[in-house]
């Protein structure tokens, strides 16, 4: 706790204001344009005790910015368990949201599709997850932010996805939901495990967001989560999985991103 305490002490030097919302930006996600005023921004390597993020999308950079009487602190870039972290150093960020006093959270992330009902450049609204991971931000903690069993019927807040369906419905875009699946990666899946995940009921897999998800709703944080569709899962396409693919892809629905994100943040 003191660890991410000293890191939220850190930006306040620099930004001492009410944060009304936190991003956590998945890999080639790029959610700000031109209207919001950056004022405040450090590298996570300049951040005491920040983990370092090593993945290409992943800038490593917080930054808060403001639009009208709204500020939002953005993570540009995650830190991985498949990076060699800890799970407790994979939840950082939402330690230091919560020593920050941020109380709402957009998690995004890019996600392998496993059905021909989502594609590449869909941003699907998250309702569900599974962790396949077998791993849990909380074991061998003490509850410092809240209860040790915490509830997880309704992981993602309704009023977030409700509000998320307003927009993508003023947008023209099409309202998809998914039940993200977690696994460690950094391999992608196989097309045995693609048939299983399915048959379990997932539609989206990715190597992300759950531990980050399980952490915030144990300190009673507000969590919407939004998975921008990169590829098919194997099996689902021929074409085999790439890195490079995810990255494409993120690019190619910047302008997206960025109209549901102002539209968001408007209206929060």
């Amino acid at each position: 706790m003191k660890n991410s305490k000293e890191a939220a002490d850190f930006i306040r030097k620099g930004f001492d204001g009410k944060v009304d919302l936190a991003i956590i930006e998945g890999s080639g996600i790029d959610t700000f344009d031109d209207t919001y005023e950056k004022v405040f921004s450090a590298s996570y390597r300049d951040i005491p005790h920040f983990p370092l993020s090593t993945v290409e999308g992943h800038a490593g950079q917080f930054s808060v910015y403001k639009k009208g009487n709204k500020a939002i602190a953005d993570f540009k870039g995650r830190i991985h368990f498949y990076e060699g972290y800890s799970m407790w150093d994979v939840v950082f960020p939402i330690r230091l949201v919560y020593h920050l006093g941020i109380k709402n959270i957009l998690l995004t992330n890019a996600a392998g599709s496993l059905t021909k009902a989502i594609e590449p450049g869909d941003l699907i609204i998250l309702e569900d997850y599974i962790n396949f991971a077998q791993n849990n931000p909380l074991i061998g903690y003490e509850p410092e932010f809240g209860e040790r069993f915490v509830d997880m019927s309704d992981p993602f807040d309704k009023r977030m996805i409700k509000t998320a369906v307003t927009i993508y419905e003023k947008l023209n875009f099409p309202v998809k939901y998914g039940v993200y699946v977690f696994l460690t990666g950094p391999t992608y899946e196989t097309s045995s495990e693609v048939k299983m995940i399915r048959l379990l009921g997932g539609n989206l897999v990715g190597m992300s967001t759950v531990p980050e998800l399980i952490m915030a709703r144990q300190m009673g944080i507000n969590v919407l989560g939004i998975s921008l569709c990169t590829n098919f899962g194997t099996g689902i396409s021929d074409t085999p999985l790439s890195h490079s693919e995810v990255i494409e892809t993120g690019k190619r629905a910047k302008r997206k991103l960025k109209d549901f994100f102002r539209e968001f943040t408007d209206v929060l």
